[in-house]
């Protein structure tokens, strides 16, 4: 192991079981790609989801920004603004989403490994079903931004409240209430609520898409606390850290996603036209 990355292991997985935090009372207001270009793709620049992608994520950011300077305790209403930013169209009155290629492959795993990534999750039952006490698909998102605000509301420290977020990210993805933009939407929440909260200005994350539905709660907060740590390395070094090999490296190794789920992912999903071609690790 080279010297830079057993530094970058130890940095992080100090960050991961300290969570040592001061307020964060600035930020920048122009919002940089690397909050949207997943950091398993940098290394293809900063262009490599197109420039028209760039420009509508780069307006969203701003609007989501703007909605911060409110202080408003997140709900469906926000969701269903930031989905419009994306083109999105929540269907309130639909019901509860289960998607189909994320059910398929948790059957994978043994139950007792699926119990442990399932978690906290209220949007769906251990049996992989929708949550039918929520009624619809508005029920389920609104009873979601429920109780991460409950949550909020008793967390007392930066843990705490990085563990709430940790579940709201986790039941938004199991929820996948979009047709489309599911991860940018429930990626600008995430900004949104770490600027609110004073935790942190943004997060550069490795994968922002349906990974988070086959993360523990565990390691849900410890891919967030990545990405919080590396936003911040961009800030002080304006170079997007998973352009660096021993970070994409460090995180693989931090952070890797049960092999039965993998192989289900990529043998079904990976490359087919069900799914638009996406990894899960």
């Amino acid at each position: 192991m080279s010297s830079i990355l057993a530094a970058f292991l130890f940095f992080t997985l100090e960050a991961l079981a300290l969570h040592i935090s001061t307020p964060v009372k600035t930020c920048p207001t122009e919002p940089d790609w690397g909050i949207w270009i997943d950091g398993r793709d940098v290394a293809q620049g900063g262009d490599v989801y197109g420039l028209e992608f760039n420009v509508q994520a780069t307006t969203s950011m701003k609007n989501v920004y703007a909605k911060v300077a409110e202080n408003k305790k997140p709900d469906l209403d926000l969701y269903k603004f930031i989905a419009k930013l994306y083109g999105e169209l929540f269907m309130e009155n639909s019901a509860p989403h289960v998607s189909r290629n994320v059910a398929l492959c948790m059957k994978a795993e043994t139950p007792e490994e699926r119990a442990k990534i399932m978690g906290d999750n209220i949007a769906w039952t251990q049996q992989l079903r929708a949550n039918d006490a929520f009624g619809n698909r508005g029920g389920q998102h609104r009873g979601i931004f429920e109780e991460y605000n409950r949550r909020q509301d008793v967390a007392a420290t930066y843990d705490a409240k990085l563990k709430a977020i940790g579940f709201l990210m986790r039941n938004l993805a199991f929820g996948h209430g979009l047709q489309d933009h599911n991860g940018r939407t429930r990626g600008a929440i995430m900004q949104h609520e770490l600027r609110r909260l004073g935790l942190g200005c943004g997060t550069f994350m490795f994968n922002n898409n349906k990974d988070m539905a086959f993360n523990t709660p565990e390691y849900a907060v410890g891919k967030i606390q990545e990405g919080i740590d590396a936003y911040s390395d961009w800030q002080k070094t304006k170079v997007n850290p998973w352009s660096h090999q021993e970070h994409v490296d460090a995180h693989k190794q931090n952070f890797p996603m049960p092999p039965k789920v993998v192989a289900c992912w990529n043998k079904n999903y990976k490359n087919k036209k069900l799914s638009k071609p996406t990894s899960i690790e």
